[in-house]
C-alpha cells in the first residue's frame, strides 16, 4: 500500500461516451380529448427460426408496428391508419455495411418514417445488405402534445451469419466429351461447386480457390500454369465467388490449346480437380488449415475432359494380349494349408520355370486375379492411345474389374478378371480371355481381336495331370510276418505308392485314396491308418495295415487275404497283390500260450527248490514263463499263495503280492538283476514275476511253501504251478550277519588324476557265517553333506546289485565332477544290513574362472554419501567345475571404457591393476567408485603362481596372458570380461526448473496446462538417479512479513510461511495474506503475523489468498515426460490454472534433499533472471474497435487552406477473450495508432514504476494554489483525492467519478521536497493500457488535420490519411489485434495563390 500525500498541478479529464436509446414508459398519459395511443413493436423470422445474413435469399425479419387509439378506460377504440410512425434503428457500425429497413417491396423508407395501413399496422422488412449481430429498432408516433412510444420501449432482434449454416462443400461435377483442342485458341467452360446446409443450398457463401490443382492425379501450383486460368461471367480473373440463390459458385475455367496443355493429357483425358474452401470465423468447423486461426471448410470442384479420338482407329494395325499369370491355380496342398491356408500358386507353361518365372508372376493384389494387358500398334509397332478395347471371357468363371478401357500413351489397356472360381477340384479347365477393338461407326463388326488361353484348376489336379498313365502309378507291399502270434506280435503291414511323371520323376503333392476291399464274405477284415496320403517329396505315399484284437480271435487258425484299393483317378487305380497272405496263429489269451512255468534258480528242472534265511529279512521270489518254444512270455497273469505250512492253517509269513504279470509290459517295472552280473536290465527279466517274502518270528524256526500258478482265464482251473519251501532259522541259531564295503581306490582321482572311478565291494554274510544267497539284493547310495547339514547326492553308484555265490556284490562309483567327501552305504535290506565307508574326492588343475556377482553391484560416485566400494569375488575351477585347492595369480584389470576415477583396492601408482593370490579357489579385490557415473568393465584373467614372487605391480603388469600350450605367447590359464558393478550418481546438490510458454495447452473445463520440468544433478554434474523424489510448489509473490520494519495498512500483501516444532520454516507451506482491517494499521494490534491467525469480531486480521493455480507436487527423477519417453536427471509436472489467474506472476518452487538430509530448495526464478512465471494467455481474441471509422474535416470542422486546427477525438475500445471466451482481466496491452495523439485509457498501466497509476475525485486534498493540503475539502478544484473505494479507472468512471492519471499533480511552480510526483516525474504511458474485469480497454486519441497534407497546387486538394489502429498483448505471450482502418481525408479544395 503506497501512502501518498497527492498535488495539484493540473487536470486532465478524460470523458468516455454513452450511448443510449431510451423510450418513456410513462403510460398511460391523458391529453385535454381524454383519448391515447397504444403503440407496440414486434418481430417475426419469415420462413424460418433464425434470420441469416443471406438478403432475405430463404429468411427474412419482419418488423410490425401497431398504432391503435385507446379510450380513457383503456380500452381498444379503432386501428390508427394513416398515421405516421417514425423508425431509429442502431447497429454496430464498424463492420462498415449498411443495412436499412425497408418497404415489403424493398423501396427504401422515406426520412425514416412510414404510414400505417386501415389495420394501424406498418410492416416493414430488415434488408440486412450482408450485416449480422444485434439489431435495435424503436419507433414514436408523435401528435402535437406528445411523442407515443412502444409499451416496451423498443426490441432487440439478432441477425445471424449465414456461414452458421454452411456443413457441405461439394463439386457438381461434369464430364464432356469430344473436346478440341486448337493452339492459341482458348477453351472456357464454367466449373461449379455447391454449398449446403445437409440437403437445403446456402446463398450468400465465398468460396475460394487454393493454389493447388491436380491434372490426371500431379499436383500443381495453378498460377504456375501457363495454359489455365480462372474467371468470372464477365472474363476477368478471380480467386473466389460467391454462392447465388441455388448454392452455386461458378467459376469459369480457361485452357489455352499448346504443347503445354497437350503434354498433360493421358489417354486423351483431362481430369482436373481444383481445391477450394470456404473460411469464416462463424463457421461451425474445427478444422483451420491455414493455420490463420479462423475455421475454413474445404473441397474441390472437378472436370473431366475427353478430346476426340475419331481419327486414331484408322492407324490400328495389331492388337496384342498378354495375361499373366496364364494359369491360376488354387494350392490345396498339405504345404499351402499348413503354411496357412489356401494361396493361389501362379505358375507359367514349363519353359518358364527358371529364369522367366519373374516374368510371370501375378502383379494384382488379391490372390483370385489375373491381369489382361491389351496392346494397339500402328504398323511402325508404335503404341496408339485413345482406343477403347473390350474384354470378354469364353466362361463363366470370374469377372473383370472394367470393361472398355480407353489405351494410354503406350497403348495399352488394362483389366483384372476377378472373383475366379474353380467348380471341382480334379479337373484343369481351360478358358480363352480375348480382346476386341469395336468398329467406331458400327459396334456390331470387330476391327482387331486377340486371344489367350488360360487355365484354372487347384494344385492337386495339375499334379494328378503330370503322373504319367502308363506305369505313373506303382504299389508296393511291405509285409512284416506272414504268420501272426496273437502273444508276441502286434501285426502291421505297409502299403507304398509311388507316382512318377513321363520322365521317372518323382511328383509330390498327389492325393492318394486307399481303401480296404471286403473279403468274401462281405467282411471287412482289419484296417488301415488312413483313406488318403499326399506323396511326399520322393514320390511316395504309405498307410499301414492292421489286424484288430477282434480279428485276432475270430480268424485264428485262418488264413486271410486283405486287398485294398489305391485310387487316383480313373486312369490311375490300382489294387494289392492277391498273394498277400496273412496266417493267423496263437490264442486271444496268453495263458494258453504258456508252455512251461517255474521257480527260477540255478537249480536243474524239476527240483523242489528250498531257501533258508534269517527273520526279519525280506527274500525275493522269481517265478518265469515260457512258450512251446522256450520263449519268456510277457504279460502272464501269475497268482501266489502261502499253502502247507508247518501247522495247518497257519502261515508264518507274509506275501507281498497275490497276483502280479511276468516282465516286462509294465515300463515303471523296477528290474532285477537276475544273471548277477552287477547290472539289472529289462531283457534278463522279460517273463519272470517277482513276490516277496517276508518272516518276523524270531521264538522257533518255522517253514512255510510258497505256490505260484497260472489259471485258466475262463474255467480258473489251474493251468501250470510251481513251489517254494523258505525256512527262517531261530535267532538264536544265528551268529551276527553282517555287511562290510571296502573301495578299490579311497581317493578320487587316482593314479595321477588318471582314474576317476573306483569299484565298491559289499561282502555279505549271514547269521552262520556262511555267505547269504545268491542274488541277495544289495542297494548302494554315494552322498555328501552340504552347506545346510543336508545329505545330497555326490557323483554316481550302481544302486543295485546283487550277490554272487560267495555273497559279493560289487558296485562301480564315478566321481564325476564333484569334488568333497563321498559317504558309501551299502545296504542289504533283506538282512536288514548295513556298512559305510569314504572316498575324498579333491579338485584337479585350475581350468576355469567365475566372477560371483557382487553385491551391491550398484556404488555411489565419491563423496555421495553412499556406500562407494564392492567386492569383486573370483572363483577358481577345475574341469569338474569344482574349487580348485591349490594357490593361483587372478589379475584383475579395469578397462579404459570404465568412469572417471574408479580403482581397485588401494588408490597407487597404477589403479587399474591388481593380481590376488587365490586360496582355496577363491581370490577378491575391491573396486572403488570415482567422480563418475556408469558402468565398470573388468578384464580378469588366471595365472600359475610363481614361487618366492611378490605380487608387485610391476610383476602384474609383466604377465602376459595366451595360448597356455605355446610357453612363448604367454601363460595365462582362463579370462573373461564382464561388466559386474555400475557406478551410479550422488544425491542432489544442485537443481532448476524450465518451463515453456509454447507448451501451453487447453486441457477443457476452462482450465490451462504448463507443463515444467525439475532438472536435478549432482557434486559432478552427473544427472541423479532415477526414482529420486522431488515434490514441487506454486507460490503467489509478494514480500516477507516483517513486523519489525514495515506497518501494514488495509489491503497489503505478504508471504507468510509456517513453522515447524524445531522453528524452521516450512517452505512449502509459504502463503500469501491481505492485511484485512481497515483505518487501523498493524502497529496498533501489536504486529501480529498472518500464522497467528487473530480475528477482530470474526473477521481475520490476515486473509489468506488462495494459490494463483493447482501443480502436480508429487514427481521422480527418471519419470515420462510429455512425450512419453524418459530422460536422466528429469522430474515433470504441470500447472493448472483458469482464466481468473492469468497473468498472475508466480513462483514454482521444488524440494528434495542432498546426502545429509539436508533440504535443496530450487526456486524457479533462479534459471530466468530472477523473473518469476507469470501465467500465460492462451491465444483467444484480441480484437479493437473504433467509434469512428471515416472522418472528413472539410465537413465536421473549419475548412481553408490555412487551417490546420481541426481535430477529431475517436474512442478505441480493445477487448481481450480467452481460448474458452471468457473476458481476461489484467492483460496489458499496448496501442499502435499511427498518426494520432493518446491523450487517455482506460485502465492505465504503471510504465513508469513509481506505483502510481492515478486516482478518482471523489474528495479533494490538496489545495490547487498552494500545493499544501487543503482545510477546505471538497472545493471542486478536480485534482487527486485521498484514498477512494474506486481505485480503478473503470470503477471510478462507471460511478460518476473522473478519473486522474498519474502525472497530472506535477506543479513545477512548487518545492519538489514537499511532492510526490516531482516536475521530474514522468507520466505513465497512454499507449499501455490494461484489461478491466470486463477483459476491455478504452484508449481516448485524437487525430489533427496536419495529417491531411495539401499537394501545393491550385487549386490545392488534399490526401487522404489511414490510420490503421492495432493492438498488442505484450506479457507474457504476445498477441495482436487485426487492424481497424480509420481513414480521414479533406475533401475540400482550395485556392492556393
Amino acid at each position: 500500500m503506497h501512502k501518498l500525500n497527492l498535488k495539484l498541478y493540473s487536470l486532465l479529464t478524460s470523458i468516455f461516451l454513452l450511448l443510449n436509446l431510451s423510450c418513456e414508459d410513462d403510460y398511460p398519459v391523458i391529453f385535454a380529448n381524454n383519448n391515447s395511443y397504444s403503440l407496440t413493436l414486434s418481430h417475426n423470422v419469415v420462413n424460418g427460426e433464425k434470420d441469416y445474413n443471406d438478403g432475405g435469399v430463404f429468411d427474412r425479419s419482419e418488423i410490425i408496428a401497431t398504432l391503435n387509439l385507446i379510450s380513457p378506460n383503456g380500452n381498444i377504440i379503432e386501428p390508427s391508419a394513416n398515421s405516421q410512425i417514425t423508425f431509429e434503428v442502431s447497429f454496430n457500425p464498424s463492420t462498415g455495411l449498411s443495412p436499412s429497413l425497408t418497404h415489403m417491396d424493398g423501396t427504401p423508407l422515406t426520412n425514416n418514417s412510414a404510414m400505417t395501413d386501415q389495420y394501424g399496422r406498418v410492416v416493414l422488412s430488415w434488408n440486412d445488405a450482408g450485416y449480422f449481430g444485434e439489431v435495435t429498432v424503436s419507433c414514436k408516433y408523435s401528435t402535437a402534445d406528445y411523442d407515443w412510444v412502444p409499451e416496451n420501449g423498443g426490441l432487440t432482434f439478432e441477425v445471424f451469419s449465414v456461414y452458421n449454416k454452411v456443413t457441405d462443400l461439394s463439386p457438381i461435377s461434369q464430364d464432356i466429351a469430344d473436346v478440341q483442342f486448337t493452339t492459341g485458341t482458348i477453351w472456357t467452360n464454367p466449373i461449379v461447386a455447391v454449398v449446403r446446409q445437409e440437403e437445403t443450398v446456402v446463398p450468400n457463401i465465398d468460396v475460394n480457390l487454393t493454389e493447388n490443382i491436380s491434372i490426371n492425379g500431379i499436383s500443381y501450383i495453378t498460377q504456375d500454369l501457363d495454359f489455365l486460368y480462372f474467371t468470372d461471367a464477365s472474363g476477368i480473373t478471380v480467386y473466389s465467388a460467391q454462392s447465388d440463390s441455388t448454392g452455386q459458385s461458378v467459376f469459369n475455367i480457361n485452357l489455352i490449346g499448346g504443347d503445354e496443355l497437350n503434354s498433360k493429357l493421358q489417354n486423351n483425358e483431362l481430369l482436373i480437380e481444383q481445391d477450394i474452401f470456404i473460411e469464416d470465423e462463424n463457421l461451425s468447423s474445427s478444422i483451420d488449415f491455414n493455420n490463420n486461426g479462423v475455421p475454413d471448410l474445404s473441397g474441390s470442384i472437378s472436370l473431366r475432359i475427353n478430346t476426340s479420338t475419331a481419327n486414331s482407329f484408322s492407324l490400328v494395325d495389331t492388337l496384342l494380349l498378354e495375361i499373366d499369370p496364364v494359369q491360376f491355380i488354387i494350392d490345396d496342398t498339405p504345404t499351402a494349408i499348413n503354411n496357412g491356408g489356401n494361396n493361389n500358386e501362379n505358375f507359367g507353361d514349363e519353359s518358364n520355370s527358371d529364369s522367366d518365372a519373374d516374368d510371370n508372376s501375378s502383379t494384382n493384389s488379391s490372390d483370385d486375379n489375373a491381369l489382361l494387358i491389351a496392346t494397339v500398334r500402328d504398323v511402325n509397332g508404335s503404341g496408339i492411345a485413345g482406343i477403347p478395347v473390350r474384354f470378354s471371357n469364353s466362361d463363366i468363371y470370374g469377372t473383370f474389374t472394367t470393361n472398355n478401357v480407353v489405351s494410354g500413351d503406350d497403348g495399352t489397356s488394362q483389366t483384372t478378371l476377378q472373383n475366379i472360381v474353380v467348380p471341382t477340384s480334379n479337373q484343369i479347365y481351360d478358358m480363352t480371355l480375348t480382346a476386341d477393338i469395336l468398329d467406331p461407326n458400327d459396334s456390331s463388326q470387330i476391327l482387331k481381336t486377340a486371344s489367350q488361353n488360360f487355365q484354372i484348376g487347384y494344385q492337386s489336379a495339375l499334379n494328378i495331370s503330370q503322373v504319367d498313365i502308363q506305369g505313373g502309378l506303382d504299389v508296393a507291399l511291405i509285409q512284416n510276418f506272414t504268420t501272426v502270434n496273437n502273444v508276441n506280435v502286434q501285426y502291421s503291414d505297409t502299403i507304398k505308392v509311388n507316382v512318377i511323371d513321363s520322365n521317372g520323376a518323382p511328383v509330390e503333392n498327389v492325393p492318394i485314396q486307399f481303401s480296404l476291399l471286403p473279403n468274401p464274405d462281405g467282411d471287412i477284415v482289419g484296417m488301415i491308418s488312413s483313406q488318403q496320403e499326399w506323396s511326399d517329396s520322393d514320390g511316395s505315399a504309405m498307410i499301414a495295415f492292421e489286424l484288430t484284437p477282434g480279428d485276432l480271435v475270430t480268424y485264428a487258425g485262418q488264413t486271410i487275404n486283405p486287398v485294398i484299393n489305391i485310387y487316383i483317378n480313373d486312369d490311375l487305380q490300382e489294387t494289392t497283390n492277391n498273394q498277400w497272405t496273412i496266417n493267423i496263429e496263437g490264442y486271444p489269451n496268453i495263458e494258453y500260450d504258456v508252455h512251461e512255468f517255474n521257480f527260477y534258480s540255478n537249480l536243474l528242472p524239476d527240483s523242489t527248490p528250498s531257501i533258508s534265511m534269517a527273520a526279519g529279512d525280506t527274500l525275493i521270489l522269481p517265478f518265469i514263463a515260457k512258450d512251446a518254444s522256450g520263449i519268456a512270455i510277457e504279460g502272464v497273469p501269475v497268482q501266489f499263495q502261502i499253502y502247507e505250512s508247518e501247522v495247518v492253517g497257519r502261515a508264518y509269513g507274509l506275501l507281498a503280492d497275490a497276483l502280479t504279470y511276468t516282465c516286462c509290459t509294465d515300463t515303471s517295472a523296477v528290474y532285477a538283476d537276475v544273471d548277477a552280473n552287477g547290472v539289472a536290465t529289462p531283457e534278463e527279466n522279460i517273463g519272470i514275476a517277482f513276490t516277496n517274502y517276508y518272516n518276523i518270528i524270531t521264538e522257533a524256526s518255522t517253514r512255510d511253501k510258497v505256490r505260484a500258478f497260472i489259471t485258466d482265464p475262463i474255467t480258473n482251473e489251474i493251468l501250470f504251478q510251481d513251489e517254494v519251501t523258505i525256512t527262517v532259522e531261530l535267532p538264536s541259531d544265528q551268529t551276527e550277519a553282517s555287511l562290510q564295503l571296502t573301495s578299490e581306490y579311497y581317493q578320487l582321482p587316482a593314479n595321477d588324476n588318471s582314474i576317476f572311478t573306483s569299484t565298491i565291494t559289499a561282502s555279505v554274510i549271514d547269521s552262520l557265517e556262511n555267505p547269504v544267497p545268491e542274488n541277495t539284493l544289495v542297494q548302494f547310495q554315494s552322498l555328501t553333506l552340504d552347506d545346510n547339514g543336508d545329505l545330497v547326492s555326490i557323483g554316481s553308484i550302481e544302486e543295485n546289485k546283487f550277490t554272487d555265490n560267495q555273497g559279493t556284490a560289487t558296485s562301480i562309483f564315478n566321481m564325476e565332477s564333484d569334488a568333497g567327501l563321498a559317504i558309501i552305504i551299502g545296504t542289504a535290506p533283506q538282512f536288514n544290513l548295513a556298512d559305510t565307508i569314504y572316498v575324498n574326492l579333491t579338485s584337479t588343475q585350475a581350468s576355469s574362472i567365475e566372477l560371483t556377482p557382487p553385491f551391491p553391484f550398484e556404488i555411489m560416485v565419491q563423496g555421495g554419501g553412499g556406500v562407494e566400494a564392492t567386492g569383486l569375488e573370483v572363483r577358481v575351477k577345475d574341469a569338474t567345475e569344482n574349487l580348485v585347492t591349490s594357490p593361483f595369480i587372478v589379475r584383475y584389470q579395469i578397462l579404459p571404457t570404465a568412469p572417471q576415477g574408479v580403482y581397485l583396492n588401494a588408490s597407487d601408482e597404477n589403479n587399474y591393476l591388481e593380481c590376488i593370490e587365490a586360496t582355496n579357489g577363491v581370490a577378491t579385490a575391491t573396486l572403488n567408485s570415482g567422480t563418475q557415473p556408469g558402468s565398470v568393465p573388468v578384464k580378469i584373467e588366471l595365472f600359475n603362481t610363481v614361487d618366492n614372487q611378490e605380487l608387485t605391480d610391476d610383476f602384474c603388469q609383466s604377465l602376459v596372458y595366451g595360448d597356455p600350450d605355446d610357453p612363448n605367447n604367454g601363460t595365462g590359464l582362463a579370462a573373461l570380461e564382464a561388466v559386474p558393478v555400475t557406478v551410479v550418481t550422488g544425491p542432489p546438490e544442485f537443481g532448476q526448473i524450465n518451463y515453456s510458454y509454447v507448451d501451453i495447452t487447453p486441457i477443457g473445463g476452462g482450465t490451462y496446462n504448463v507443463p515444467l520440468s525439475v532438472n536435478l544433478w549432482d557434486f559432478y554434474s552427473n544427472p541423479v538417479a532415477d526414482s529420486t523424489n522431488v515434490y514441487i510448489w506454486i507460490e503467489g509473490i509478494a514480500a516477507p512479513w516483517d513486523g519489525e520494519n514495515i506497518t501494514y495498512e488495509f489491503g497489503d500483501t505478504v508471504k507468510w510461511g509456517g513453522t515447524d516444532a524445531l522453528g524452521n520454516i516450512i517452505e512449502v507451506d509459504s502463503l500469501l495474506y491481505i492485511y484485512n482491517v481497515e483505518n487501523q494499521t498493524d502497529d496498533l494490534l501489536g504486529n501480529i503475523n498472518p500464522g497467528q491467525g487473530a480475528s477482530i469480531f470474526g473477521v481475520p486480521i490476515w486473509r489468506q489468498v488462495a494459490q494463483p493455480g493447482s501443480i502436480i507436487g508429487e514427481a521422480q527423477i527418471g519419470m515420462e515426460a510429455p512425450d512419453g519417453n524418459s530422460y536422466p536427471g528429469l522430474a515433470w509436472s504441470s500447472v493448472n490454472y483458469g482464466t481468473s489467474n492469468m497473468f498472475d506472476n508466480t513462483v514454482i518452487k521444488a524440494l528434495t534433499y542432498k546426502a545429509n538430509g539436508e533440504k535443496l530448495i530450487i526456486d524457479g526464478r533462479d534459471s530466468h533472471n530472477g523473473e518469476g512465471l507469470v501465467l500465460p494467455f492462451q491465444p483467444g481474441v484480441l480484437a479493437l474497435g473504433s467509434d469512428v471509422q471515416f472522418w472528413n474535416y472539410s465537413v465536421f470542422g473549419d475548412p481553408g487552406i490555412n487551417d490546420l486546427d481541426d481535430t477529431v477525438a475517436v474512442n478505441i475500445s480493445a477487448s481481450l477473450t480467452d481460448y474458452y471466451q471468457y473476458p481476461v482481466d489484467n492483460g496489458r496491452i499496448v496501442l499502435s495508432a499511427p498518426g494520432a495523439n493518446i491523450l487517455a485509457v482506460c485502465d492505465p498501466v504503471d510504465t513508469d514504476n513509481d506505483g502510481f497509476v492515478g486516482c478518482c475525485d471523489s474528495f479533494d486534498v490538496l489545495d490547487n494554489t498552494t500545493g499544501l493540503p487543503s482545510n477546505n475539502l471538497g472545493n471542486g478544484d478536480g485534482v487527486c483525492d485521498e484514498i477512494s473505494e474506486f481505485d480503478t479507472c473503470t470503477v471510478c468512471v462507471s460511478n460518476g467519478g473522473t478519473w486522474i492519471p498519474d502525472g497530472a499533480q506535477d506543479d513545477p511552480t512548487t518545492l519538489f521536497t514537499i511532492e510526490i510526483n516531482g516536475p521530474n516525474d514522468v507520466a505513465d504511458d497512454t499507449a499501455y493500457g490494461r484489461t478491466n474485469g470486463d477483459g476491455t480497454i478504452i484508449w481516448n486519441i485524437s487525430y489533427n488535420e496536419a495529417l491531411n497534407p495539401g499537394d501545393g497546387q491550385n487549386p490545392e486538394t488534399y490526401e487522404d490519411f489511414t490510420s490503421t489502429v492495432t493492438g498488442q498483448l505484450i506479457d507474457p505471450l504476445q498477441t495482436a489485434s487485426e487492424g481497424v482502418d480509420i481513414l480521414l481525408i479533406k475533401s475540400e479544395v482550395n485556392e492556393n495563390p
